[in-house]
C-alpha cells in the first residue's frame, strides 16, 4: 500500500515560524514518503507560503492549504498550537476529514429527520429488544416503552383506532410488524382501516458504524392530523423544490452527453446576493425565494429539458436536443424576466434576480466534465459583468476564464472545509470535553453575547457571556413563556419589536437586557438533567441561517444525550 492511501488521521510535526520543521511523528514521514525532511517549502505552493505565516502571525487556530505529495496536491487543514518559540501542527487531510465529519453526522441523522417531522408522533422500534420507545413532539420528549402487545393497547386507546381492524397489506398478524420495522426501507407507508380511514407512517432505518440495521423511526400521521410526513420514496428529488437533486441532474445530463450523445445545452444557474436577502430578511424568507425560483425554472423550462438544484441557490439545467442560440437565448430571457417577478414583497428595493452561465455539447465541449466547467466559467464571467445577466459560452472568447474560475472554486472550497472541520471540533468536544469547554467553543465560533443552560426547573445551571444577568429570570415565572415556541419547542427569533404589541412583559425584557437575536431551545429528552437553552445576540439584529439553526438544534440534542 502506498503512502497516499494510507489513513492519516493524527499526523502531526513541529515547526518554527520560518516554516522549518524541528521533529515530525512518523504518520507524518509515511505521510509524504520521506524518512527525514527539514522544511514546508518543498510540499507547498508561494501562495500557502503566505497563507501559514499570516495564520501563525495572527494566532489563528487554523488554515486551509494545497499539500504537494508526488506531483499530487491534496486539501488539507493545519491546525496550530503555540509553544513557546515554535508550532506544534495537526495536518488533517480533507478526504479522512470528511469521512470523519460524516460519520458524526450519520451517528446523529434521526435529529435531522425528525426536525422535517415537527408536530407528529412517532415511535422508535429497537430491532434487538423488539421494544418500542414511544414519544410525541407535543410532549417535551415525554417517552414510553412497550412491547408489540402493549403497543397496539396504546394505540387503540390513545387514537380511537382498533388496529386489529386495519387491511393488514403488509402483514398478516401481529408477530409480523415487528418483522416488517426490522427490514421495511425508508419511505411513507400507506395503510386503510375497514371504515377507509387512511393511516400513513414513515420509516426511518438507523445504521450503525458496521453498517448493522439497529433501530427503525417511525413518523406517524393519523386522521386527526393535518401534517405531511416529509419523508420522500424517491431519492432523485431535492425535497425542498420538488427538483431533480444534484446526483440525479448530474447523472441525466452524463446520460445525454456520454451516452447517448445527443446534442445538450448545460445552464448553470444562481440567485445574486442569496446571502445578504438571508442576512437582511431571515431564512424563512429565503426558502420562499428559494421555492418561488425553482417554480420559474420548471415553467420556463417545461417539456424541453430538466431542471436540477445543485444545491443552496445553484441550480442546473439540462436543455434536450438543441443547441440553437436562438432557442437557449429565449429560455434564459424568460427565465431571468421570470425570476425578476417571481416575488411580490412588501419591501419596495427587493428584486430578485440571477445569473447564468450557458455552454453547448458537442459545438462547445466533449465531455460532460469539460461542458460543466465551460458553462461555469461563464457564470464567473456573468457575475464579474454585473450580475442579473447570462453568457454564453464562446471559446475564443472565454477560454481564458478557465483559471480564474479554478481559483474562485479554490476560495468556495476553502470555506467548505473549515465550515466542516469546525463543526467537526464541535462534535468531538461533545463527545470528550465538559460542558464549559463545549460552551467556550460555541462563544469562540459563533461570537455569542451570552449562552445561558436551565435544567427542567428553569434554574441556572450554566450562564457565560458579556453580562452575567439571567434574563429571562422573571419571565420564565409565566405560563405561557413557551406559547411561541414550536411544536419542537424551538424559538428562532430575529425580530424582538414583533413582541411590543402581542407581549410587552416579553418586550421589556428583551429591550431590559439588549437582546436583539435569540435561539431559544426546549430539551426533548425526560433523561437529560438539561431543559432549556438560549443563545443570544445583542444589538444590532442578526438574521440566524437555517444551517447554524439546526447545527446547534444537534449540537443541543447531543448535549442532553450526554447531560
Amino acid at each position: 500500500m502506498s503512502a497516499l492511501n494510507q489513513n492519516v488521521t493524527n499526523c502531526s510535526f513541529k515547526i518554527d515560524q520560518e516554516l522549518n520543521i524541528i521533529s515530525a511523528d512518523n504518520d507524518f514521514y509515511r505521510y509524504i514518503n520521506e524518512t527525514k525532511v527539514n522544511s514546508l517549502y518543498p510540499y507547498i505552493d508561494d501562495e500557502d507560503v503566505i497563507t501559514i505565516k499570516n495564520a501563525l502571525n495572527s494566532n489563528a487556530s487554523y488554515c486551509a492549504i494545497n499539500f504537494n505529495v508526488r506531483e499530487r496536491k491534496f486539501f488539507c487543514i493545519l491546525q496550530f498550537e503555540k509553544s513557546e518559540s515554535y508550532y506544534n501542527v495537526n495536518l488533517l487531510e480533507s478526504t479522512h476529514l470528511l469521512n470523519d465529519y460524516n460519520k458524526q453526522l450519520k451517528k446523529n441523522n434521526l435529529y435531522y429527520e425528525l426536525i422535517h417531522a415537527l408536530n407528529l408522533n412517532y415511535f422508535i422500534f429497537d430491532i434487538k429488544t423488539k421494544m418500542y420507545t414511544v414519544v410525541n413532539t407535543n410532549s417535551k420528549g415525554n417517552s414510553l416503552k412497550f412491547d408489540i402487545k402493549q403497543m397496539i393497547e396504546y394505540i387503540n386507546e390513545k387514537f380511537n383506532i382498533d388496529i386489529n381492524d386495519i387491511k393488514l397489506d403488509y402483514f398478516k398478524n401481529n408477530n409480523e410488524y415487528n418483522d416488517f420495522l426490522s427490514t421495511a426501507h425508508k419511505g411513507t407507508y400507506p395503510i386503510r382501516t375497514k371504515d377507509n380511514t387512511r393511516i400513513e407512517f414513515g420509516v426511518i432505518p438507523i445504521i450503525n458504524d458496521n453498517y448493522e440495521r439497529t433501530e427503525t423511526i417511525v413518523i406517524v400521521q393519523f386522521p386527526d392530523q393535518e401534517s405531511k410526513i416529509q419523508i420522500s420514496h424517491n431519492n432523485d428529488i431535492d425535497g425542498q423544490t420538488n427538483l431533480l437533486n444534484k446526483n440525479a441532474i448530474i447523472e441525466y445530463a452524463i446520460n445525454k452527453i456520454e451516452v447517448s450523445k445527443r446534442t445538450t445545452t448545460l445552464i448553470i444557474i444562481d440567485i445574486d446576493d442569496f446571502k445578504t436577502i438571508n442576512d437582511t430578511y431571515g431564512h424563512q424568507f429565503g426558502d420562499d425565494v428559494i421555492i418561488s425560483f425553482a417554480n420559474v425554472l420548471k415553467k420556463e423550462v417545461g417539456h424541453r429539458g430538466k431542471v436540477g438544484r445543485f444545491g443552496g441557490d445553484e441550480f442546473l439545467i439540462v436543455i434536450d436536443d438543441t443547441d440553437d442560440e436562438i432557442v437557449i437565448r429565449d429560455i434564459a430571457r424568460n427565465i431571468r424576466l421570470g425570476v425578476q417577478w417571481s416575488y411580490v414583497t412588501s419591501h419596495p428595493d427587493f428584486i430578485i434576480t440571477c445569473s447564468m452561465g450557458i455552454a453547448s455539447y458537442p459545438k462547445d465541449e466533449q465531455n460532460f466534465e469539460s461542458l460543466f466547467e465551460a458553462a461555469d466559467s461563464c457564470l464567473y464571467r456573468a457575475k464579474s459583468k454585473g450580475k442579473d445577466c447570462y453568457v454564453i459560452y464562446l471559446a475564443h472568447k472565454h477560454q481564458g476564464l478557465r483559471f480564474e474560475k479554478t481559483n474562485l472554486n479554490l476560495d468556495k472550497y476553502t470555506t467548505m472545509y473549515q465550515d466542516i472541520f469546525v463543526e467537526y471540533n464541535i462534535m468531538n468536544s461533545i463527545e470528550k470535553d465538559s460542558l464549559v469547554d463545549v460552551m467556550k467553543l460555541l462563544f469562540d465560533v459563533y461570537k455569542f453575547n451570552r449562552i445561558t443552560i436551565y435544567d427542567k426547573k428553569m434554574n441556572v445551571i450554566y450562564l457565560n457571556g458579556d453580562d452575567m444577568e439571567n434574563a429571562r429570570k422573571e419571565v420564565l415565572k409565566s405560563d405561557d413563556y413557551f406559547k411561541y415556541h414550536n411544536a419542537s419547542g424551538i424559538l428562532v427569533n430575529d425580530n424582538i419589536n414583533k413582541y411590543e404589541v402581542v407581549n410587552k412583559e416579553r418586550f421589556r425584557m428583551y429591550y431590559q437586557y439588549k437582546l436583539a437575536s435569540t435561539l431559544e431551545i426546549i430539551i426533548n429528552n425526560s433523561e437529560s438533567n438539561l431543559g432549556f437553552i438560549c443563545f443570544d445576540y445583542f444589538k444590532p439584529s442578526r438574521a440566524w441561517e437555517d444551517k447554524t439553526v439546526k447545527f446547534l438544534i444537534l449540537v443541543c440534542q447531543l448535549l442532553a444525550k450526554k447531560y
